[in-house]
């Protein structure tokens, strides 16, 4: 006798029991795939914005005024180089102006710096250059005469001036001086300067975060 067709057979329960605890697993292990997929996707609120807060912060920071920033780097340069001399652009320009045989003009950055633009007459010196390597090389030229330094800003070239204060036993505090607000001040205030060929208006930034001290950025330049 035939069984009615909605009856099963022992054997027919057993397989139907199998095929729903495995297609259970399948669903279950497939979630699991792909919760962590899921997540990838979905947007992260506090991430993203913790992500524009930073950005605007780093935007309003390199739109900070290029002279107050100058002023207050300076301001650390004095205390952190306290026995140097600093001087102004207007005495260093009436000093190459009146009495240029006797200074000695050293720009202490490297040389993609200054073959973008220095200040003419200027002799460019490794930033890393020990004393008494300065004083080999150029001990005879700067003999009786007033040394200054420069660089972009005026921890580099302060350093320099340091450095020479200690090693030189001819010259005095007096004697070797410092650009305030360095190079990149002499720009602001439109003064000459010049590359390997002619006079030029553009300037080296040394990077983004130095470069923001700049006020006429258009002019910034890694290339000369």
């Amino acid at each position: 006798m035939k069984k009615p067709p909605h009856e099963f057979s022992g054997s027919n329960l057993l397989s139907e029991h199998v095929h729903q605890k495995t297609g259970i697993l399948a669903r279950s292990l497939m979630n699991r795939i792909q919760r962590p997929i899921n997540s990838l996707a979905e947007p992260q609120p506090c991430k993203w914005k913790s992500m524009l807060v930073f950005c605007a912060i780093a935007l309003g920071l390199l739109h900070l005024p290029a002279k107050a920033d100058l002023v207050k780097e300076q301001e650390k340069i004095r205390q952190q180089y306290p026995n140097v001399t600093h001087i102004s652009a207007d005495q260093l320009e009436g000093m190459l102006n009146h009495s240029r045989g006797q200074i000695a003009l050293f720009d202490v950055r490297e040389k993609p710096e200054f073959r973008v633009s220095h200040i003419e007459g200027a002799i460019r010196i490794d930033p890393k250059m020990s004393g008494q390597e300065f004083l080999s090389r150029y001990g005879d030229s700067i003999h009786n005469r007033k040394v200054v330094f420069y660089c972009s800003v005026g921890y580099r070239s302060s350093n320099m001036a340091e450095t020479l204060l200690n090693q030189s036993p001819t010259h005095s505090a007096a004697d070797i001086l410092n650009l305030r607000h360095g190079l990149f001040g002499w720009h602001n205030q439109k003064r000459e300067l010049v590359n390997d060929n002619s006079s030029t208006e553009l300037i080296h930034p040394y990077n983004l975060w130095w470069g923001r001290m700049i006020e006429r950025r258009e002019l910034r330049s890694y290339k000369p």
